[in-house]
């Protein structure tokens, strides 16, 4: 029988923050799933980051942008150049906030790639991005001074067929395992195959993450009830003046909204310069809100 649970992989490419250190690099997440390569935020040096990682950029069919400040978008040029020397055959989809496809073509403009690939542009608010049979990708607009999104990712619940069970009732494959799949009963050689006894139920998984954004109750509603959040932690709480004058959250924010929000793990990111080799700090910090933090590094994989 295959496993009860569906296992979801974010790699982490980029932890940093606008000024990248030696160690970590500007913001970029990568989920593969079913076939598709969803990338969340191009920072600079993004695609050698998917390279270490074992990943090749063509992987890549989806970009989701929370906003346009340099270091979650300053990756794209490069991309899209290895992605037209690979002879890049689909489309590619980059969604964003506002103004994504003015900013996307002004890039465009200032360099001249190989070839061209066909670039698909969705510009977003709130609300569902992105949705077929088997996963959703939703935004949320959140306060940093600039159009800027955070998003969650909600893989389906899925119904499998118990293979076994329907060998030993010697019921060859056909439409009738559709029925039972979209559960419901189904008669089948005058044997009626009920759809609870031949199936079982693969809990969905979501996995939310929240970069660059002032403190505000509406994010924890939004990533309610996820399976992984992981959220920016620029600033530690000792300067939460700082935080807020660039409305970014310190690490005690991000414990308190996953606490709120009730999420199963919390997974710190995207660290000011200010805490190199010291991020530890953030991490202690957020643990005594919210116990189940860890801080990222890049290259990570995390489990959804």
């Amino acid at each position: 029988m295959a496993p009860l649970f569906m296992e979801l992989n974010v790699v982490v490419l980029g932890s940093g923050q606008a000024v990248p250190t030696a160690s970590r690099n500007h913001a970029g997440f990568f989920l593969s799933v079913d076939g598709d390569g969803l990338l969340f935020d191009c920072g600079e040096g993004i695609q050698r980051q998917l390279r270490k990682s074992g990943v090749h950029p063509s992987k890549v069919s989806r970009i989701f942008l929370t906003h346009w400040h340099g270091d979650h978008i300053l990756g794209l040029p490069g991309l899209i150049q290895t992605l037209s020397l690979n002879s890049y055959s689909r489309t590619l989809h980059i969604h964003g906030p506002r103004n994504t496809r003015r900013f996307l073509e002004d890039m465009l403009r200032v360099f001249v790639p190989h070839q061209r690939i066909d670039i698909e542009v969705h510009e977003s608010s709130d609300g569902v991005v992105f949705s077929n049979d088997n996963y959703s990708v939703s935004c949320l607009s959140v306060k940093h001074g600039v159009p800027c999104l955070a998003y969650s990712f909600v893989l389906n619940d899925k119904r499998n067929i118990l293979v076994d069970k329907l060998k030993k009732l010697k019921i060859s494959p056909g439409p009738h395992l559709r029925t039972l799949k979209d559960g419901k009963d189904v008669v089948v050689d005058g044997k009626k195959l009920k759809f609870k006894e031949l199936t079982f139920l693969k809990p969905g998984k979501r996995f939310s993450l929240v970069l660059d954004t002032a403190y505000d109750k509406s994010i924890s509603k939004f990533v309610e009830g996820s399976d992984l959040l992981i959220c920016e932690s620029t600033y530690s709480a000792d300067d939460a003046k700082t935080a807020e004058e660039y409305s970014h959250l310190t690490s005690v924010d991000a414990a308190r909204i996953a606490k709120e929000a009730k999420v199963k793990k919390l997974v710190l990111t995207h660290f000011s310069q200010r805490y190199e080799n010291r991020e530890h700090v953030l991490l202690k910090q957020a643990k005594k809100v919210f116990k189940n933090s860890f801080l990222s590094e890049d290259l990570d994989v995390v489990r959804v």
